[in-house]
């Protein structure tokens, strides 16, 4: 017999696996978080989000220029002030934060495995990503694809949010004439989610570079001004600041980075070609990545404007140069006295201007000092020989995709199939949460059928079974009444109340054997052969069943000796019409010998 709770086992069983295809789907995070939890510590992929991210790029293969856009609003809550963003795609990509220009990926056919990390300051209101994307369509290069993760952090100090590369990003390969800043977004639409990262033709191939030990810092450079009096007062206007650094002899210059700030605004210069113009925000550095610097000389400018205050109005410039040499060694030179500086309304007239025209500066206060103190971070700003120029030509389908592609977009294209791989977890999650839920459906009926009929022991009149009769054919009668049992046992006892509807009453021309009738036949049948029968000499004696005198072929007869009741044969055939257990109860009214009593060893009495 099955115990009381067993439904109970049942329901846990299914539950168990329900969950089975949400464990395989996470499978791969959840060991990503073991080995970060074991090791104790995060790597620089890790910390960047790009395991949250997926790959994104037009419903159709497109190379050459596609354009996206992801638009960030703060809420009354929480102000947003700078975001670090990682980034990479195949091939190329150009990054523009609320039209800034801040960074770009490297050169070359393996560029994308690389992603790049960027700091921009965001705007307290609403925020604009741009990006430009452009696939070379290399036969040796994955599908067309974009890779992001950008963490925003507010003036809360709170943890910070993350925005990662999915659907809910706009692209186009239409770009607009006035990309990254579009003014009528009507050519995007959602962006085409690929593959999540670490799948699909693209794998596990992207790092992301730790941080620099040797970052460039401003600790050892100071404030300077035309005036010895910035720090307190300062003329408002623009005051151009120049400082040309020698090659030493035997190396050769081979790129520069600019670390600098300017309390208000500023726009630098090398070798009087423009490098950048970055929105006045001073308790922000601004870093510069330049790449046009001369072999034997170069000469950093920089315009500087003070802007008007309500209050007070100080000025100042502090800033810091690494130029890398093609030997591997560099120098840095920072903001000191030996600047030269001069009070200008126009650029070209201060580029023009030998350095006999120009004064020394003043030096205001070392790094850190007042009024400024120390800066709030350090935002990323691309070299503007680096940053693409409008208008863009707009991307086109790869040729091979019309052919090769089963994937048609909304559009009429084609996608490559390489460019939307499904995971191997997204299609056995669902084969294995359907099994689960055939399962489930499965054991419900079976105790909702058993939940249709109360078990024997609540049946109107009925008798004990007689489970330890020797007859085999006895025997065989007992197992087929035993499903009824178990089905009766695998829930809490029924009552009258809990059905619809009431039993079937019997006929009122015959006497009521009972108050209801039990609603399955293999139950009628059961109770009817429980029933007191009359002893017969012969096997193919009459036996009476309820009150109806039926032929059965049983051999049934009392043994005196032993007082031991047997019964053989008890053939009450289910596919005949030898006996009709609705008509049981229901007949004329004669009289029947009541039930036998029994010791405790079965014995008749």
């Amino acid at each position: 017999m099955v115990p009381s709770g067993g439904w109970r086992t049942w329901l846990t069983l299914v539950s168990i696996f329900c969950r089975i295809p949400f464990l395989l789907v996470h499978a791969r995070r959840i060991k990503l978080g073991a080995k970060n939890e074991d090791i104790g510590k995060r790597d620089p992929l890790s910390d960047s989000g790009l395991e949250s991210a997926s790959w994104i790029w037009t419903s159709a293969a497109i190379t050459g220029n596609v354009a996206f856009l992801k638009t960030f609003p703060s809420t009354a809550e929480r102000t947003a002030i700078s975001a670090t963003i990682s980034m990479t795609a195949v091939n190329q990509f150009t990054l523009w934060v609320n039209g800034n220009p801040i960074g770009a990926s490297g050169n070359g056919a393996d560029a994308w495995k690389s992603a790049q990390v960027f700091n921009a300051v965001l705007n307290a209101s609403t925020n604009t990503f741009s990006v430009l994307a452009v696939n070379n369509a290399n036969s040796s290069a994955p599908a067309p694809g974009l890779l992001a993760a950008i963490q925003i952090k507010y003036n809360d100090n709170l943890p910070a949010d993350r925005i990662v590369s999915d659907s809910s990003w706009a692209v186009s390969a239409v770009i607009p004439s006035d990309f990254p800043s579009p003014s009528d977004p009507s050519h995007f639409s959602s962006a085409a989610v690929a593959a999540p990262f670490g799948s699909g033709s693209w794998g596990n191939s992207v790092t992301v570079p730790s941080a620099d030990p040797n970052a460039l810092s401003l600790s050892g450079s100071t404030w300077i001004w035309s005036t010895s009096t910035a720090a307190t007062e300062a003329a408002v206007g623009t005051v151009g600041f120049r400082k040309t650094v020698a090659t030493p002899s035997g190396k050769t210059a081979q790129s520069a980075t600019v670390l600098i700030t300017v309390d208000n605004g500023l726009t630098l210069y090398l070798n009087g070609k423009y490098a950048g113009a970055p929105p006045p925000d001073f308790p922000y550095a601004q870093q510069f990545q330049l790449g046009g610097v001369s072999a034997a000389s170069n000469t950093f400018t920089v315009f500087a404007a003070n802007l008007p205050n309500p209050g007070p109005s100080p000025a100042g410039v502090v800033a810091a140069i690494r130029i890398q040499y093609s030997d591997g060694s560099s120098d840095v030179v920072g903001t000191d006295t030996s600047w030269l500086s001069g009070n200008f309304t126009s650029v070209s007239s201060f580029l023009s201007t030998p350095d006999s025209g120009l004064s020394a500066t003043f030096a205001i206060g070392t790094m850190g000092a007042g009024p400024w103190g120390q800066l709030a971070g350090i935002a990323n700003a691309l070299d503007a020989a680096s940053v693409p120029s409008a208008p863009f030509a707009s991307g086109t389908l790869m040729p091979s995709t019309a052919a090769s592609s089963s994937h048609p977009s909304s559009s009429g294209s084609t996608e490559t199939p390489s460019a939307h791989t499904v995971p191997v977890g997204l299609i056995v999650g669902p084969i294995l949460g359907g099994l689960a839920l055939l399962l489930g459906a499965s054991a419900l009926l079976c105790w909702r059928r058993g939940r249709r009929s109360p078990p024997l022991s609540e049946a109107p009149n009925s008798q004990p079974l007689l489970l330890t009769s020797s007859s085999p054919r006895m025997s065989a009668v007992l197992v087929r009444a035993e499903p009824a049992a178990i089905l009766g046992s695998l829930r809490p006892p029924l009552v009258q109340a809990g059905y619809p509807q009431p039993y079937p009453q019997p006929p009122s021309d015959g006497p009521r054997r009972g108050g209801v009738i039990p609603p399955t036949k293999l139950q009628r049948e059961n109770i009817a052969w429980q029933r007191p029968m009359t002893p017969s000499a012969s096997s193919g004696s009459s036996v009476a069943v309820g009150s109806r005198a039926t032929t059965t072929g049983v051999a049934a007869q009392f043994e005196t000796q032993s007082a031991r009741w047997t019964a053989e044969g008890m053939g009450l055939s289910r596919g005949t019409s030898s006996i009709d257990p609705s008509d049981a109860y229901t007949d004329r009214d004669i009289e029947e010998p009541g039930p036998p009593s029994y010791d405790a060893q079965g014995l008749v009495r």
